[in-house]
Order: structure tokens, then C-alpha cells, then sequence
């Protein structure tokens, strides 16, 4: 049986989902959700090239509409609670 640990800062789409999920066939898996919300911690700079390096240019120019520190926490259990559920 494989154990998939995922790190996740916002919802996972169904392309995650899909993704993740076919990983690794027909074999058994278990998956450890965990989300660590953006907060001050975070280098604005790294994440904004992330999203630039997986074509995600819209998420680049929107990175200060994302909350940040306690404003996170209730987007973050929302986006948890989505991704445990998908």
C-alpha cells in the first residue's frame, strides 16, 4: 500500500484530484491531507513564480487578494473540507 502525504495551500481541483488519485494505478493508497493556509510565513515572490512556472498567470496577478494569517483560517478549513471530500 502506498501513503500519499499531500501539502496543500488552497482547494484541490479536480485535476488534482484525478492526478493523485491514478498516481499509482490499481495499486491501494491511503492520502494524509494537509493545509497550511497562506500566511505572513510565506515568500509572496516564490509563490507568485510558482503559479508563473505552471502557467498560472491569473494567480500570479491576484496573489494579495489572498488572505493571510487569521484572515486564512476559515478559507482554509473551507478549501480542506472541499479537498478531503473530493
Amino acid at each position: 500500500m502506498f501513503t500519499s502525504v499531500l501539502m496543500i495551500e488552497k482547494a484541490l481541483t479536480s485535476a488534482d484530484v484525478e492526478f493523485v488519485t491514478t498516481l499509482h494505478g490499481d495499486e491501494a493508497v491511503s492520502f494524509h491531507v494537509l493545509l497550511q493556509p497562506r500566511g505572513d510565513q510565506a515568500d509572496r515572490l516564490l509563490r507568485a513564480i510558482d503559479d508563473l512556472a505552471l502557467g498560472e498567470l491569473d494567480e500570479a496577478t491576484r496573489e494579495r487578494e489572498t488572505p493571510e494569517g487569521d484572515e486564512a483560517r476559515e478559507p482554509g478549513e473551507r478549501a480542506l473540507e472541499v479537498s478531503l471530500r473530493a
